[in-house]
């Protein structure tokens, strides 16, 4: 299926989700610049948010010029977006370092997961650097580094194959594990308080 102009024998790589306060845009911009697309031009970024600002879209003008019109931004409903999603081969998320964002775990990681898509993210939130290892579930990398990511990377994560992906992400991040998860924390303390 072709996307707002993305050829059908092209690889997307996406972000979904709100842009502003946590979310490094900017970075992910600048990853897909200089990491991807500068070694592989069959590449396309798709930023899928409801909140594109017009600086945004300044800027992805200006990249654009560069890139050969290889950023596109698309606002898509929520009932569209599994279709959509699915055409994405790899998902970006890179979120600041706040404090109050070490102790969280984005939501779309594991969506991103469940089906099948591995996930790019940056070292040091929530539990994402344990999971993507263990799972073998995309690349956590140093934005801090220079050399944090290479072809051989890309290439290592495009070779992951979605529907083992989709299954072992079951085992630890499913609502079923979570729900089973929440009773033991509930168990544990109705017998402590007893």
């Amino acid at each position: 299926k072709i996307i707002n102009n993305i050829p059908l024998e092209s690889k997307v790589i996406c972000y979904l989700g709100s842009i502003g306060t946590w979310y490094m845009i900017d970075e992910m911009i600048l990853f897909f610049e200089k990491k991807i697309s500068k070694h592989n031009n069959n590449f396309y970024f798709l930023i899928i948010s409801n909140d594109i600002s017009d600086e945004l879209v300044k800027l992805i003008n200006l990249k654009n010029k560069k890139l050969n019109n290889r950023i596109i931004l698309l606002n898509s409903s929520r009932e569209n977006l599994p279709n959509i999603l699915g055409c994405s081969d790899i998902m970006l998320s890179f979120i600041k370092p706040y404090y109050s964002k070490i102790a969280s775990f984005p939501t779309k990681f594991a969506e991103s997961l469940a089906m099948g898509i591995p996930v790019i993210s940056n070292a040091g939130i929530g539990d994402i650097d344990i999971i993507t290892n263990s799972l073998n579930a995309g690349k956590i990398i140093d934005l801090n580094i220079e050399n944090n990511f290479t072809i051989k990377d890309l290439k290592k994560i495009m070779e992951i194959d979605p529907f083992q992906l989709r299954e072992k992400s079951k085992n630890s991040l499913s609502l079923k594990f979570a729900l089973e998860q929440y009773k033991n924390v509930y168990k544990t303390i109705v017998k402590y308080e007893k």
